[in-house]
């Protein structure tokens, strides 16, 4: 059982801009646009569209969207599973390639954001409310999957510290910038650690495995504060007082 942080005196309400990664899914996009907006009118909402042309629709324009060039991602899963390849075939080089597209777009959206924090989301996130983070930490991440004890022994090898979360799932979530940027400077000059740890275990690739594990890489805090429910895990997520979700579907 995970046992939830409870509220601390370090727990602030910071300004937010928002990084949405999509595909194709035009509805939930505007669903999850405007949840943002509702609840930020004033904090910059950064589109990025994962490997197919950008469109400036009028709802984005609407909320004054700003856009990311688009990246691949999304579309080399898509390709792995065309070509019946599993993640075991996954060469090297490949991760390294898939890994690069995902801190490109990424950067892209630190050098357009002002804020000092920058909320995840994807098209199936949405925001109840203003988000509340604790200051002494750099990631709010969620462990909605657990990650393998031999895997998490090769972290604690590699870095001298355990890791602070037991599980991956970083897919909605706030993170301080300074802390991203430094982290993904790491990454750039570690590449030959990231192999490892993708040879390891290679979940590794996912955005959502990656990042957190990147951040303890590069020596910043994360911990989970419990405020991100994922509605197809949680069945009674509507009773919860969650600010944020994942997994959301429109039509419930």
């Amino acid at each position: 059982m995970i046992l939830f942080r409870q509220s601390s005196k370090f727990d602030i309400y910071p300004p937010l801009d928002a990084l949405i990664i999509f595909h194709h899914e035009w509805e939930s996009l505007a669903s999850v646009a405007n949840s943002f907006r509702f609840h930020y009118p004033h904090g910059k909402l950064l589109i990025a569209r994962d490997t197919l042309p950008i469109e400036k629709r009028g709802f984005l324009e609407a909320l004054g969207a700003r856009y990311v060039n688009s990246y691949s991602t999304t579309e080399f899963f898509l390709n792995l599973k065309d070509s019946g390849r599993s993640l075991d075939t996954i060469s090297n080089k490949e991760f390294l390639y898939k890994i690069d597209q995902d801190l490109k777009r990424i950067s892209e959206a630190v050098s357009l954001s002002n804020s000092e924090f920058l909320l995840f989301m994807e098209a199936d996130s949405l925001v109840l409310g203003k988000v509340k983070f604790d200051s002494r930490f750099a990631m709010d991440t969620l462990t909605a999957n657990r990650y393998s004890k031999p895997f998490l022994s090769f972290l604690k090898q590699t870095t001298g510290k355990r890791m602070p979360v037991k599980g991956w799932g970083f897919v909605t979530g706030v993170v301080r910038v300074s802390s991203l940027v430094q982290s993904i400077q790491w990454g750039y000059q570690n590449q030959e650690i990231l192999v490892k740890i993708f040879n390891k275990d290679k979940r590794f690739i996912y955005l959502d495995h990656f990042l957190p594990v990147l951040f303890h890489l590069a020596g910043e805090d994360i911990y989970e504060s419990g405020q991100v429910g994922e509605c197809l895990r949680d069945p009674n997520w509507k009773r919860k007082n969650y600010t944020l979700l994942h997994q959301y579907r429109i039509n419930y």
